[in-house]
């Protein structure tokens, strides 16, 4: 996470959907590190974002509130990100809901191991925050 963040270079790229208001982006991480940074610098590029540390709170806030787009980490205690992802898929709330993984795993192979298993794209961490800014506006349909 050492590249420098300007939010200022996603000018171009306005957060919106098609219907108006922010695209909402839930991050579901258990680093509490990374959740502050990336919802800190989403929400000041004109994302509105909302966070989870563990699997129940990920898909109560989803269910409840079905984000535009979810990031999602992999790598989480006690339930994997798969898990997670079986269970956003298997509620009518969040089943059509883009879920983008999250992984620090690297492997080039990663990323199309990922989309075969239902994710519908794969970021790695560290995260390049304009890749990623553009990344969840062009998951959102509509936008």
């Amino acid at each position: 996470m050492n590249q420098e963040f300007r939010p200022t270079e996603w000018t171009d790229l306005p957060p919106r959907r098609a219907v108006g208001g922010p695209v909402r982006v839930l991050i579901v991480d258990d680093e509490e590190d990374f959740l502050e940074i990336t919802s800190a610098l989403l929400s000041s590029a004109g994302f509105e974002v909302e966070c989870a540390r563990a699997a129940g709170e990920a898909v109560a806030r989803a269910v409840r509130r079905p984000p535009d787009v979810i990031l999602l980490d992999i790598l989480l205690p006690g339930c994997d990100g798969l898990d997670i992802l079986e269970t956003l898929r298997g509620e009518p709330e969040t089943a059509d809901v883009p879920v983008q993984a999250c992984t620090a795993l690297g492997q080039r192979d990663s990323g199309s191991m990922l989309v075969d298993a239902g994710f519908d794209g794969m970021v790695s961490k560290p995260v390049d925050w304009p890749a990623l800014a553009r990344l969840l506006q062009e998951t959102v349909p509509g936008a």
